[in-house]
This record gives C-alpha cells, sequence and structure tokens, in this order.
C-alpha cells in the first residue's frame, strides 16, 4: 500500500490553495459534450447528464474540464440556462477523488450551481482504474461533507461493485441498466432493486429503449424513482 501511495500522481500532486476557478481558457481544449434529460416517473424534467463525446479508453477523463466549460458558459451565453432549476448530473471517476484540487474545484462549482438556481449531481463512475488502492473513500467524505449529492453511476448488480460499502453513507442516488426484457435474470433483477429501495436511495432506471421496458420498470419502481434513454430523451450535443 505505501508504494501505491508513493506512485499515485494525485495524492502527491503540489496543492494550491487558490480560487478554483482562474479564468483558464477552456475554449483551447477540444472536447465535446452532449446532455441527456432525466425525468419523474410522471415525465417532468428532473435534471440533465453532461457527457464527453469520442471518449475512447486510453483517455483519461476530467471532471475538472467540464466545471469550468459549464462556469464559463453560466458566466457568458446562455447556452445551458435551458438546464437551471433541475438538477444538473455529471460523472466524477474514482482517481478523481484522491485530487484536492478537484475536490475544492467540485466543492465550490457545487455552490455557484446552487446560486444560479440548480443542484449538482456527482455521479461516481463505475470505472475503478485505482485497484486495489481504496484511498478514494477520502474524497467521498470531503464531497459528502461539503454537501455535494452523490450518485452511484451505472451500479453493478450482480457482482462486486467497489463502491457498495459506501452506499448506505454517502450515497442518495443509484443509477442501474434496464435490462433487455428476455434476459433469464428479470427476478434476480427485481430483487436487487428492492434491496436498494429498502436503503432508501432514489433509483434512476438508465438506458430504457423501448415502451416495454418503461413500462416494466413502473412496475418495479417507487413513485420517486427516475428515468433515463432513449426512449425518454434523445441525447443532444451541446456547445459549451
Amino acid at each position: 500500500m505505501n508504494n501505491i501511495i508513493k506512485d499515485c500522481l494525485f495524492l502527491n500532486e503540489k496543492y494550491k490553495d487558490d480560487f478554483v476557478f482562474t479564468g483558464f481558457d477552456t475554449s483551447q481544449i477540444k472536447k465535446k459534450y452532449k446532455q441527456q434529460r432525466i425525468v419523474t416517473q410522471k415525465g417532468r424534467i428532473y435534471g440533465h447528464e453532461i457527457l464527453a463525446l469520442q471518449v475512447n479508453s486510453s483517455e483519461k477523463l476530467s471532471v475538472s474540464i467540464l466545471t469550468d466549460r459549464i462556469y464559463d458558459s453560466l458566466r457568458n451565453d446562455n447556452k445551458i440556462n435551458f438546464m437551471l432549476g433541475n438538477k444538473i448530473f455529471i460523472n466524477v471517476e474514482a482517481y478523481e477523488l484522491c485530487n484536492i484540487q478537484t475536490l475544492k474545484k467540485i466543492s465550490e462549482f457545487n455552490k455557484i450551481v446552487d446560486a444560479y438556481g440548480s443542484k449538482l449531481v456527482c455521479e461516481i463512475t463505475e470505472r475503478n482504474l485505482c485497484h486495489p488502492c481504496t484511498h478514494y473513500h477520502n474524497g467521498l467524505t470531503y464531497l459528502y461533507n461539503n454537501g455535494v449529492t452523490l450518485a452511484a453511476d451505472d451500479y453493478v448488480l450482480f457482482k462486486r461493485d467497489f463502491r457498495e460499502e459506501f452506499i448506505s453513507k454517502f450515497f442518495k442516488i443509484v443509477k442501474i441498466e434496464v435490462p433487455k426484457l428476455n434476459c433469464k435474470y428479470l427476478l434476480e433483477y427485481e430483487e436487487e432493486v428492492r434491496k436498494i429501495s429498502k436503503k432508501n436511495k432514489i433509483i434512476v432506471f438508465e438506458r430504457i429503449e423501448t415502451e416495454a421496458q418503461l413500462y416494466f420498470v413502473k412496475n418495479i419502481s417507487k413513485e420517486e424513482d427516475l428515468l433515463q434513454g432513449y426512449i425518454i430523451h434523445h441525447p443532444e450535443i451541446i456547445s459549451i
């Protein structure tokens, strides 16, 4: 474990105690984004998930760049004003939870989004590139203690998920993929949904692509659970 800490780029990064948004010119960074609506059971818009386009397996994602892009858009134009008043969902990778500058930026960004009349939701992704290191729990604690709403993105139901031990304490929302209805594990899926519901978590049923899947989800979900997928809203490219 000591070797892991010694070699970790993020834990050994020099901490700069200055304001996190310094007017960095993000326009030079060639990255595109899309947004997809997340809606309530009655079809009301609950939030918008902002995702990076053209991601390959060797590319490290950066929530820091995305928060800069959104911040610049909020200050300088009205390209994402349609999102205001709803939740804004952004992805955070496990390896970013050990970077104090990134954590500080997310915390400040959370306050900024709140000032604009919206709420930030940070989706901690299922990609655990830091295994077997588990120091990311310190980052979860930091964000939770600073009032950031956390969601578990693409939560793994039928095998070990590295976020499982933190679900009860830190996470308000759990996002799970809806299976194809001809799969052999629908009953097991329903049982796992019930287990998560008993923990008083809001479930986002994502990747709903057909009317049949939508009907299935509405029969196993709670009133406060949420819906996401192509049948709900086709993702739109946004200019930020």
